[in-house]
Protein backbone atom coordinates (compact mmCIF):
# COMPACT_ATOMS: atom_id res chain seq x y z
CA UNK A 1 0.00 0.00 0.00
CA UNK A 2 1.43 3.29 -0.69
CA UNK A 3 0.53 7.27 -0.46
CA UNK A 4 -0.70 8.49 -3.05
CA UNK A 5 -1.26 12.38 -4.11
CA UNK A 6 -3.30 13.01 -7.69
CA UNK A 7 -3.47 16.52 -8.31
CA UNK A 8 -6.33 17.54 -9.99
CA UNK A 9 -9.58 16.55 -9.53
CA UNK A 10 -11.39 16.81 -13.18
CA UNK A 11 -12.77 13.74 -14.81
CA UNK A 12 -9.55 12.13 -15.42
CA UNK A 13 -7.77 12.98 -12.14
CA UNK A 14 -10.63 11.68 -10.21
CA UNK A 15 -10.84 8.45 -12.26
CA UNK A 16 -7.43 7.74 -11.26
CA UNK A 17 -8.06 8.50 -8.03
CA UNK A 18 -10.83 5.77 -7.74
CA UNK A 19 -8.80 3.02 -9.87
CA UNK A 20 -5.84 3.76 -6.97
CA UNK A 21 -7.91 3.17 -4.41
CA UNK A 22 -9.65 0.25 -5.18
CA UNK A 23 -5.94 -1.19 -5.56
CA UNK A 24 -5.88 -0.63 -1.88
CA UNK A 25 -3.92 2.24 -1.90
CA UNK A 26 -4.12 5.15 0.66
CA UNK A 27 -5.03 8.42 -2.22
CA UNK A 28 -5.13 12.01 -1.63
CA UNK A 29 -7.15 14.29 -4.41
CA UNK A 30 -6.42 17.63 -4.42
CA UNK A 31 -8.45 20.56 -6.32
CA UNK A 32 -7.44 23.86 -7.29
CA UNK A 33 -10.88 25.42 -5.73
CA UNK A 34 -11.59 24.81 -2.29
CA UNK A 35 -15.45 24.64 -2.76
CA UNK A 36 -14.82 21.99 -4.93
CA UNK A 37 -13.13 20.36 -2.34
CA UNK A 38 -15.48 20.63 -0.11
CA UNK A 39 -17.99 18.96 -2.62
CA UNK A 40 -16.09 16.66 -3.41
CA UNK A 41 -15.82 15.85 -0.15
CA UNK A 42 -19.65 16.09 0.79
CA UNK A 43 -21.09 14.28 -1.81
CA UNK A 44 -18.44 11.62 -2.86
CA UNK A 45 -18.88 12.09 -6.57
CA UNK A 46 -17.38 14.06 -8.82
CA UNK A 47 -20.90 15.05 -10.38
CA UNK A 48 -19.98 17.30 -13.53
CA UNK A 49 -17.62 14.84 -14.75
CA UNK A 50 -18.40 11.38 -13.37
CA UNK A 51 -21.98 11.07 -12.45
CA UNK A 52 -23.07 8.13 -10.96
CA UNK A 53 -19.22 7.07 -9.60
CA UNK A 54 -18.67 6.92 -6.01
CA UNK A 55 -15.49 7.44 -4.29
CA UNK A 56 -13.84 4.60 -2.34
CA UNK A 57 -13.65 5.44 1.49
CA UNK A 58 -9.55 5.68 0.57
CA UNK A 59 -9.66 8.75 -1.28
CA UNK A 60 -9.98 11.92 0.73
CA UNK A 61 -9.55 15.51 -0.64
CA UNK A 62 -8.00 19.06 0.13
CA UNK A 63 -7.21 21.86 -1.85
CA UNK A 64 -3.45 22.64 0.06
CA UNK A 65 -0.41 21.39 -2.25
CA UNK A 66 1.45 21.32 0.63
CA UNK A 67 -0.84 18.36 2.03
CA UNK A 68 -0.13 16.48 -0.75
CA UNK A 69 3.02 16.85 -1.42
CA UNK A 70 5.01 16.03 1.99
CA UNK A 71 3.88 12.54 2.82
CA UNK A 72 3.45 10.94 -0.47
CA UNK A 73 5.39 7.80 -1.74
CA UNK A 74 4.17 9.32 -5.71
CA UNK A 75 2.55 12.11 -6.84
CA UNK A 76 0.28 11.55 -9.80
CA UNK A 77 -0.18 15.17 -12.29
CA UNK A 78 -3.57 15.62 -13.90
CA UNK A 79 -3.84 18.80 -14.26
CA UNK A 80 -4.95 20.54 -17.69
CA UNK A 81 -1.79 21.29 -19.47
CA UNK A 82 -2.05 25.18 -19.59
CA UNK A 83 -2.11 24.42 -15.84
CA UNK A 84 1.32 22.20 -16.03
CA UNK A 85 3.89 24.82 -14.74
CA UNK A 86 2.31 26.97 -12.21
CA UNK A 87 1.29 23.99 -10.13
CA UNK A 88 4.86 22.59 -10.67
CA UNK A 89 6.20 25.40 -9.30
CA UNK A 90 3.49 25.97 -6.42
CA UNK A 91 4.43 22.32 -5.70
CA UNK A 92 8.12 22.55 -6.03
CA UNK A 93 8.99 23.83 -2.74
CA UNK A 94 7.12 20.86 -0.99
CA UNK A 95 9.02 18.11 -2.84
CA UNK A 96 11.80 16.08 -1.91
CA UNK A 97 14.97 14.93 -3.56
CA UNK A 98 14.08 11.94 -5.55
CA UNK A 99 10.43 11.76 -5.61
CA UNK A 100 8.18 9.77 -8.22
CA UNK A 101 6.01 12.21 -10.14
CA UNK A 102 3.52 10.46 -12.46
CA UNK A 103 2.37 12.44 -15.19
CA UNK A 104 -0.80 12.04 -16.90
CA UNK A 105 -1.75 14.75 -18.02
CA UNK A 106 -2.07 14.79 -22.04
CA UNK A 107 -1.05 17.85 -24.82
CA UNK A 108 1.78 20.45 -24.94
CA UNK A 109 2.57 23.55 -23.15
CA UNK A 110 0.72 26.40 -24.79
CA UNK A 111 3.20 28.84 -26.12
CA UNK A 112 6.60 26.81 -25.54
CA UNK A 113 5.41 23.47 -27.31
CA UNK A 114 7.18 21.55 -24.24
CA UNK A 115 5.95 18.31 -23.42
CA UNK A 116 4.51 18.11 -19.84
CA UNK A 117 6.88 15.88 -18.87
CA UNK A 118 9.48 18.55 -19.59
CA UNK A 119 7.82 21.17 -17.92
CA UNK A 120 7.61 19.62 -14.76
CA UNK A 121 11.44 18.73 -14.92
CA UNK A 122 12.25 22.70 -15.34
CA UNK A 123 9.96 23.46 -12.19
CA UNK A 124 11.15 20.77 -9.83
CA UNK A 125 14.61 19.22 -11.29
CA UNK A 126 15.29 17.44 -7.95
CA UNK A 127 12.16 15.03 -8.99
CA UNK A 128 12.15 12.05 -10.91
CA UNK A 129 9.08 12.04 -14.14
CA UNK A 130 7.50 9.21 -14.81
CA UNK A 131 4.90 9.37 -18.10
CA UNK A 132 1.52 7.53 -18.29
CA UNK A 133 -0.14 7.63 -21.25
CA UNK A 134 -2.86 5.58 -23.98
CA UNK A 135 -6.23 5.31 -25.07
CA UNK A 136 -7.97 5.58 -22.11
CA UNK A 137 -11.02 7.92 -20.89
CA UNK A 138 -12.38 8.39 -17.49
CA UNK A 139 -15.70 7.52 -17.87
CA UNK A 140 -14.63 4.02 -18.29
CA UNK A 141 -11.26 3.75 -15.79
CA UNK A 142 -13.87 4.73 -12.98
CA UNK A 143 -16.21 1.71 -14.21
CA UNK A 144 -13.17 -0.66 -14.64
CA UNK A 145 -13.78 -1.27 -18.23
CA UNK A 146 -10.48 -2.84 -20.22
CA UNK A 147 -8.16 -0.61 -21.53
CA UNK A 148 -4.38 -0.52 -21.48
CA UNK A 149 -1.56 2.32 -21.05
CA UNK A 150 2.38 2.55 -21.20
CA UNK A 151 4.25 3.73 -18.30
CA UNK A 152 8.01 5.11 -19.44
CA UNK A 153 10.81 6.53 -17.61
CA UNK A 154 14.11 6.48 -17.49
CA UNK A 155 14.92 4.34 -14.69
CA UNK A 156 13.49 0.99 -15.89
CA UNK A 157 13.42 -0.35 -12.05
CA UNK A 158 10.91 3.13 -11.36
CA UNK A 159 8.72 2.40 -14.46
CA UNK A 160 8.24 -1.12 -12.85
CA UNK A 161 7.14 -0.02 -9.44
CA UNK A 162 4.37 2.58 -10.97
CA UNK A 163 3.32 -0.48 -13.05
CA UNK A 164 2.59 -2.40 -9.94
CA UNK A 165 0.76 0.36 -8.47
CA UNK A 166 -1.60 0.91 -11.43
CA UNK A 167 -1.84 -2.23 -12.27
CA UNK A 168 -5.52 -3.77 -11.66
CA UNK A 169 -6.07 -7.69 -11.63
CA UNK A 170 -9.55 -7.64 -11.04
CA UNK A 171 -11.55 -8.50 -14.27
CA UNK A 172 -12.56 -5.79 -16.71
CA UNK A 173 -10.14 -2.90 -15.35
CA UNK A 174 -7.21 -1.26 -16.16
CA UNK A 175 -4.36 -2.17 -16.97
CA UNK A 176 -0.43 -0.75 -17.14
CA UNK A 177 2.12 -1.84 -20.12
CA UNK A 178 5.65 -1.16 -18.96
CA UNK A 179 7.74 0.27 -21.87
CA UNK A 180 10.54 2.11 -20.33
CA UNK A 181 13.67 1.38 -22.03
CA UNK A 182 14.24 4.90 -24.69
CA UNK A 183 10.48 5.14 -25.21
CA UNK A 184 9.79 8.12 -22.77
CA UNK A 185 9.89 11.03 -25.51
CA UNK A 186 7.82 8.80 -27.51
CA UNK A 187 5.15 8.43 -24.80
CA UNK A 188 5.06 11.95 -24.24
CA UNK A 189 4.81 13.03 -27.63
CA UNK A 190 2.40 10.69 -29.26
CA UNK A 191 0.05 10.87 -26.15
CA UNK A 192 -1.86 13.18 -28.56
CA UNK A 193 -1.72 10.76 -31.53
CA UNK A 194 -4.09 8.49 -28.72
CA UNK A 195 -7.24 9.15 -30.94
CA UNK A 196 -5.78 6.94 -34.11
CA UNK A 197 -5.84 3.70 -31.78
CA UNK A 198 -8.93 4.73 -29.81
CA UNK A 199 -10.86 2.32 -32.17
CA UNK A 200 -9.64 -0.77 -30.98
CA UNK A 201 -11.23 -0.05 -27.99
CA UNK A 202 -14.33 -0.39 -29.72
CA UNK A 203 -13.98 -3.98 -30.01
CA UNK A 204 -16.08 -6.96 -27.98
CA UNK A 205 -14.07 -8.08 -25.27
CA UNK A 206 -14.90 -11.48 -23.96
CA UNK A 207 -16.60 -12.05 -20.34
CA UNK A 208 -13.05 -13.36 -19.67
CA UNK A 209 -10.89 -10.49 -21.04
CA UNK A 210 -7.65 -12.30 -21.23
CA UNK A 211 -6.94 -12.68 -24.64
CA UNK A 212 -8.30 -9.40 -25.36
CA UNK A 213 -6.36 -7.64 -23.27
CA UNK A 214 -3.34 -9.21 -25.00
CA UNK A 215 -4.52 -8.37 -28.28
CA UNK A 216 -4.99 -5.02 -27.34
CA UNK A 217 -1.95 -4.18 -25.47
CA UNK A 218 0.40 -6.16 -28.39
CA UNK A 219 -1.52 -3.28 -31.13
CA UNK A 220 -0.99 -0.23 -28.70
CA UNK A 221 3.21 -1.44 -28.77
CA UNK A 222 3.04 -1.70 -32.22
CA UNK A 223 1.69 2.03 -32.78
CA UNK A 224 4.20 3.02 -30.53
CA UNK A 225 6.72 1.90 -32.50
CA UNK A 226 5.34 3.04 -35.85
CA UNK A 227 4.98 6.44 -34.03
CA UNK A 228 8.83 6.56 -33.21
CA UNK A 229 9.42 6.13 -37.46
CA UNK A 230 8.08 8.91 -37.88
Amino acid sequence: MANISVIGSGGWGSAVAIMLAKNGHRVTLWSYLKEESEDLKKYRENKPFLPGVKFPDGVRFTSELSECCQDADVIVTATPSHAIRTTAKNMSGFIKDGQIIVNISKGLEEGTHSTLSKVIKEEIPNCEVVVMSGPSHAEEVSRDIPTTNVVACENCETAKIIQDIFMRHARRALMCSIDSLHCIYTVREKADFRNIILLTKRMRVADDTTTGMYQFILFFHICIFDFRML
